[in-house]
């Protein structure tokens, strides 16, 4: 009775007092503070008589060490929630199960959900999932068709990048100029680096340079003597190749999955080349192929066109040609170009056995034919031949100074040698009878 004596008093000094000073109970017992005019649907609707706009209550623990001032929530006589002052932490906590809080903030203004404890000392919100493995939070955007659900980030009051889903082509984005899309991934997880189109339907992960001319990406190592900062490729999980810059020798390498763990190809810093191996024969070698047969090894240059390729290797000092080898697949001939100013070869060599010189010379080994030209040198296994207006002759022969000519010639020379021997049988007749 003593503890309800002062609060009648109270309401009856409110009841005989204007509404704007005190206290009205109104009929359906909702009480009024300092107003006449009840706040919607409220039981207790209290106006502040500070004229700057700042007004409300406080409720004072009398403990200034572990007081636990709250308000809190009941339905039907069963707490549900309450929020109060920890002055055990000077921590603001709003607890929803009546045990662990959900909420708390610090004097910091750092915010803690679902947990009492930053990540560190630079987290102002830590939020903790309640589930067991995957948890977190969504921004939900009230339109499926056009809706920009987004997270920003703002330093002194000025936006500056924010990340977002855009319901327009389903594509996560960030933007970091407020404008464009410096980042996107698609539902195909296709990844556009400041480009929102694939290469190609094959492209998986798009960057386009922001420079005019020359740009790329690097990959950055830590270590500047022994780092080896490399780009992979991969099969179904399984490593297949890569290539990489090895700090130790400063060349650039690429290992192809030879069984062996060796590199494949190798460039150093004088931009000497290594095919499967890293030794360069000399100090003059600009280009070292090792063979990977243990016998016969070497490499091709292949031309696409069957009919008119010529695949060639040169040779150019100061960015001038001068030289050059090629097989010409028109006539079935090797040929070299030694730089004549007529612009023909200097050697020819054909699948018909024949070496030709500026096509004035031909040597080969074979049968001599009637269709090869003046100039033709041939070994026919029984000699050496020439051909010259348009006979042939012994090249090599012994038992005279003048050349002899081939079997045809050799047949008409014996049919002479005939009527010769025929006339000299006839003078050593005539002879015998004039003795006579």
């Amino acid at each position: 009775m003593k503890t309800l004596l002062p609060f009648l008093l109270f309401l009856l000094c409110a009841s005989v007092s204007s509404a704007q000073d005190g206290l009205t109970v109104t009929s359906n017992n909702e009480l009024l503070l300092n107003t006449d005019t009840q706040i919607g649907s409220a039981d207790v609707t209290f106006k502040s008589n500070n004229n700057t706009g700042f007004g409300g209550m406080y409720i004072e623990s009398p403990d200034a060490s572990t007081g636990q001032p709250f308000y809190g929530y009941v339905l039907d006589g069963i707490i549900e929630s309450f929020h109060y002052f920890d002055a055990n932490d000077s921590k603001w906590k709003l607890s929803l199960a009546g045990t662990t809080n959900a909420i708390e903030i610090d004097q910091s203004n750092n915010v803690m959900i679902n947990t009492n404890t930053p990540i560190n000392s630079f987290t102002d919100l830590t939020l903790r999932t309640g589930q067991d493995n995957f948890g977190g939070m969504y921004i939900d955007s009230q339109d499926a068709a056009t809706g920009q659900p987004f997270y920003g980030y703002a330093l002194d009051g000025t936006e500056a990048a924010y990340h977002y889903f855009d319901a327009a082509d389903n594509r996560w984005k960030l933007s970091v100029d407020g404008t464009t899309s410096a980042f996107e991934i698609d539902q195909l997880n296709n990844v556009m680096i400041n480009t929102d189109s694939p290469i190609n339907s094959f492209t998986d992960l798009t960057l386009r340079t922001s420079q005019d001319t020359f740009g790329g990406m690097y990959i950055d190592s830590q270590d500047a003597a022994t780092g080896q900062p490399f780009y992979g490729y991969a099969v179904d999980g399984i490593e297949t190749a890569y290539h990489y810059f090895d700090a130790a020798d400063n060349r650039w390498k690429v290992y192809t999955g030879k069984a062996d763990f060796t590199d494949s190809f190798e460039i150093d810093g004088q931009g000497n080349f290594y095919l499967n191996t890293d030794t360069a024969i000399n100090s003059f070698t600009d280009l070292t192929l090792r063979a990977t047969q243990d016998s016969f090894g070497g490499m091709y240059i292949d031309s696409p066109d069957n009919n008119t390729g010529k695949p060639f290797y040169g040779y150019a000092v100061g960015g001038t040609d001068y030289a050059f080898h090629y097989y010409d697949i028109e006539d079935s001939r090797w040929k070299l170009y030694s730089g004549k100013t007529d612009g023909s070869n200097s050697i020819e060599v054909g699948a018909d056995n024949l070496v030709r010189f500026e096509d004035k010379i031909q040597l080969g080994v074979k049968t001599n034919e009637a269709s090869d030209p003046n100039g033709t040198i041939l070994f026919t296994g029984n000699g050496f031949w020439g051909k010259r207006g348009g006979n042939w002759y012994r090249l090599d022969a012994t038992s005279s100074s003048t050349p002899f000519r081939t079997t045809e010639l050799e047949q008409e020379n014996s049919a002479l040698k005939d009527r010769v021997e025929e006339l000299e049988e006839r003078i050593a007749r005539l002879e015998s009878l004039i003795t006579d």
